[in-house]
């Protein structure tokens, strides 16, 4: 690699009971294979920060790697998939014509995810697919808590197995 290319490895989960270890951990032995030595390797997380809640610009973490880009500080951006970016379509084809405005190679490290292209046609294609899969995640969360509350909404759990029951928490 040329000394001044710097790859940043952008992770984000949705909520602060996730952990970015794992992508950080892939996108990391992926800037190993190609080449790049740890000083020219930057990481920028978005934790607890949902694509679906925040936008592009409530996102600290995407703000500074965009920002990065902008000032062209970056050669190389490794992301778990394109869902840590946006669940989004109209939002991800925003982030991606930034990339490649600014002519950064866009690397995903989760083996079997398709490359990235700059056919924005195939993205925005793919993105839909995150979108949809968000969609769909987001009901699933909703069905559970309606029939299954937690602590949070003032129910607790008791018992276990086919005995399990919700009452009202004391706190």
């Amino acid at each position: 690699m040329l000394k001044e290319s710097i790859v940043v490895i952008y992770a984000r989960v949705s909520t602060l009971k996730q952990s970015t270890k794992s992508q950080i951990i892939q996108g990391r032995e992926l800037a190993r294979r190609l080449g790049f030595a740890e000083d020219q390797i930057v990481e920028i997380l978005d934790d607890g920060v949902s694509s679906r809640k925040w936008s592009i610009h409530e996102r600290a973490g995407l703000s500074m790697l965009l920002e990065k880009i902008r000032n062209n500080e970056v050669t190389h951006i490794i992301v778990a998939d394109r869902d840590r970016f946006a669940r989004n379509m109209v939002e991800y084809l925003t982030i991606i014509a930034k990339i490649t405005k600014h002519k950064v190679k866009l690397l995903f490290s989760v083996k079997g995810v398709t490359p990235f292209t700059n056919d924005f046609g195939l993205e925005a294609y793919l993105a839909l697919f995150a979108e949809s899969e968000g969609n769909k995640i987001n009901e699933r969360s909703n069905g559970a808590r309606k029939y299954y509350p937690n602590k949070l909404y003032g129910y607790e759990r008791k018992g276990n197995g086919s005995s399990t029951h919700y009452v009202p928490s004391n706190e």
